[in-house]
């Protein structure tokens, strides 16, 4: 929530009698890209959640409502987010809240570790910075030739 809000975002919470906390919805505004939207930044809904008990009453929507009318008020034109792909429920209810699907993808991420290198300590190439090789458009440590490499012609 800490960076929801350090971001410029905001919080929405449902109460039940008592105070009680049935649901939230909290809301980002993205600096970065952000797949089909034609702003930047962009408000980003980054959590949305009903308490099993209170679901179907209308709650999601009045959150996502509260949601859409904060980022009317401060000039945005568009509300992004996103599911993951197995979750067909939140695909539905977004769906029938008025949002696109824009595209489909999984995420990768790969851990580097250090190396010790010959020429210039740990890792890092005489230069100080990322190693090129001759003929590579600036790609570093990667010949154009080599098995795996990305030529012009293979990218989507």
């Amino acid at each position: 929530m800490g960076q929801v809000l350090k971001s410029g975002g905001a919080v929405f919470v449902a109460e039940a009698a008592h105070n009680d906390l049935i649901g939230f919805a909290e809301v980002s505004l993205r600096q970065d890209h952000v797949d089909g939207a034609a702003i930047c930044p962009v408000p980003y809904l980054e959590a949305w959640f009903v308490k099993a008990s209170f679901r179907r009453l209308g709650v999601g929507r009045s959150l996502i409502a509260a949601v859409e009318q904060w980022a009317i008020l401060r000039g945005y034109t568009q509300l992004a987010s996103d599911a993951v792909l197995e979750n067909t429920l939140s695909i539905r209810l977004h769906k029938l809240l008025g949002f696109s699907e824009i595209d489909r993808n999984i995420t990768f991420l790969k851990t580097l570790k250090m190396q010790t290198a010959k020429n210039g300590g740990l890792g890092s190439p005489p230069s100080g910075g990322p190693g090129t090789l001759p003929g590579n458009s600036g790609v570093a440590g990667v010949p154009p030739s080599a098995p795996g490499s990305l030529n012009e012609s293979d990218s989507p």
